[in-house]
């Protein structure tokens, strides 16, 4: 006999444990894809900020405890046993009637993730329409449900970090669904049929209640997750920006000055040149003026047309030939009109031909030539800039570019800024590349896409 009464509570146990798992399912799936709504997420972020997102996940939390109240399976209790009764529950019910339903989960749910005032006006709405319904538990169900958002949220207020744990949870559900019990039991009339509808269901609505708000807590930690990498990525973002805005103001710095060494040059080659040809010394002082101005034009700019900046070179090695006389050549290519079109950071070339006339014109025995070339690779170009001077070491070519280089002559820092500013101007499209031999000259081949677009 007493075997019996086992098979038929465990049978019990399983007819309401499966009715009510699957339309659980249905409704943390649905509340899921609410808390992925971006308005939401706020909502959960500022919830602790403002009374508007309180408000907010109160209704929410209540509006799908009333849900589930509907969801939930309406039985009908005597004497002698509590049995399921077929249909909806959307109608009033009557004196022998209850409803059986994770109505508490939701609420309780609410309160573990908002705090006590979500819990309070979840549970307000949802037990105040299950008191609606009618029923003889209608008073202990309505209070319980009150009663257990507030208790919800109070743990979380009380200790934040712990019951927002799969643990916690799970502790505050179990001890809510005792308390329901209690309520049930001491509230509801007649007592005999409220004491048997609360022990016969008392341990599928434990199953259900504890796996609800579990399953709560680990959707909101993946947000509370995602919102921290989110944040991270934020955080490294700025942190990138703040360091290319910084390497920005640094390269304009470094456009907007002049080489004091080129300045006293020029200005010593043109007053030699005023004694012997007045006329072509005020030709340089205009060109040394439209030099200074187009530095100045600039130093503000992250890509000009190549056009220009061709124009730019040949005033400065128009200076060059001025100082070196016949021992310095320039010879440019044609280059066409699309090309010149395309853009590229300002000062590219000229840094190129100053670094080449200060490290391969040394030692160079025959006269010191300068080429450049360009070619066109159909959505990019290159631009090949080489003399037949003295050569680069080998262990200083493979670092060119990538980091400042220390030798006895320069540091390289030049060629790094320039390398940094194809980068900045030009993420991932550019590339700089070195090829040199000593003793027969060097080669720099720059590859830029085609964008005519002047980027200030």
């Amino acid at each position: 006999m007493e075997l019996l009464n086992l098979v038929q509570v465990f049978q019990f146990f399983l007819d309401f444990t499966v009715l009510l798992v699957p339309r659980l399912c249905v409704v943390v799936v649905a509340a899921v894809a609410c808390i992925r709504l971006p308005w939401v997420r706020r909502a959960v972020r500022d919830l602790d900020a403002s009374w508007k997102p309180r408000l907010l996940m109160a209704f929410a939390f209540g509006g799908l405890g009333i849900l589930a109240t509907h969801f939930g399976i309406l039985v009908e209790v005597d004497n002698a046993a509590v049995k399921i009764v077929e249909g909806p529950v959307d109608v009033r019910l009557n004196e022998h009637q209850a409803v059986v339903s994770f109505r508490d989960t939701l609420v309780m749910a609410g309160g573990l993730i908002g705090g006590p005032w979500v819990g309070l006006g979840a549970g307000l709405l949802a037990g105040f329409e299950r008191y609606s319904l009618g029923g003889f538990v209608k008073e202990a169900s309505g209070l319980s449900t009150l009663c257990l958002g507030l208790l919800a949220g109070w743990a979380r207020y009380r200790r934040p970090h712990g019951a927002t744990t799969p643990v916690g949870a799970f502790i505050v559900a179990l001890f809510g669904t005792i308390m329901h019990r209690v309520f049930l039991i001491f509230i509801a009339t007649p007592t005999p049929l409220a004491t048997l509808l609360s022990l016969d269901i008392a341990l599928p609505v434990a199953v259900v209640n504890c796996l609800g708000c579990v399953s709560f807590i680990w959707v909101i930690r993946d947000l509370d997750r995602d919102k921290l990498e989110s944040e991270l990525r934020e955080a490294q973002c700025r942190e990138q920006e703040a360091h290319l805005l910084k390497q920005q103001a640094e390269l304009c710095v470094l456009r907007a000055q002049v080489e004091p060494h080129f300045l006293n040059n020029t200005l010593n080659a043109i007053r030699s040149l005023i004694r012997i040809d007045p006329e072509r010394a005020r030709e340089y002082v205009v060109k040394l003026a439209d030099f200074f101005e187009s530095t100045r034009r600039f130093s503000s700019a992250t890509a000009i047309p190549l056009g220009e900046e061709m124009e730019q070179l040949e005033r400065y090695l128009n200076f060059q030939q001025l100082r070196f006389g016949e021992k310095f050549v320039y010879q440019p290519s044609a280059i066409s009109d699309e090309l010149l079109d395309c853009c590229l950071p300002p000062h590219s070339l000229l840094t190129l031909a100053e670094n080449a006339l200060a490290h391969g014109m040394r030692d160079c025995a025959t006269g010191f030539v300068i080429r450049l070339v360009a070619e066109d690779n159909g959505n990019s170009f290159t631009l090949r800039l080489s003399d037949n001077g003295s050569g680069i070491e080998p262990e200083r070519l493979a670092k060119l570019g990538t980091e400042p280089v220390d030798s006895t002559h320069s540091n390289g820092t030049a060629l790094h800024q320039l390398a940094s500013s194809l980068q900045l101007a030009f993420p991932g499209l550019a590339s700089l590349t070195f090829v040199s031999e000593l003793g027969s000259g060097t080669e720099v081949v720059l590859t830029l896409p085609k964008m005519r677009r002047n980027i200030e």
